[in-house]
């Protein structure tokens, strides 16, 4: 959980994936649990210890609010 934008924020790394997923991937999802509107520009990356970029997901969004977003197929566990 944190705060960011004055909204409250959690964020799920799902290392087996969830059952949406392709065999092999890892999940993630990020939830706004504030109840107001939020229009933002967001990413994730995850990068090896020389700076390479393993994976790549970003967005531009509205959200409404006690809902998130949802990566079901985000990386393979092999790459990263």
């Amino acid at each position: 959980e944190f705060t960011c934008l004055g909204h409250q924020w959690v964020m799920y790394i799902f290392p087996g994936g969830d059952q949406d997923s392709a065999e092999g991937m890892v999940s993630i999802h990020l939830g706004n649990t504030t109840n107001k509107w939020i229009n933002i520009d967001f990413g994730f990356s995850i990068k090896d210890s020389d700076g390479g970029e393993k994976a790549h997901v970003k967005g531009e969004q509205e959200n409404d609010g006690l809902s998130g977003w949802w990566w079901e197929n985000f990386a393979k566990r092999s790459t990263i």
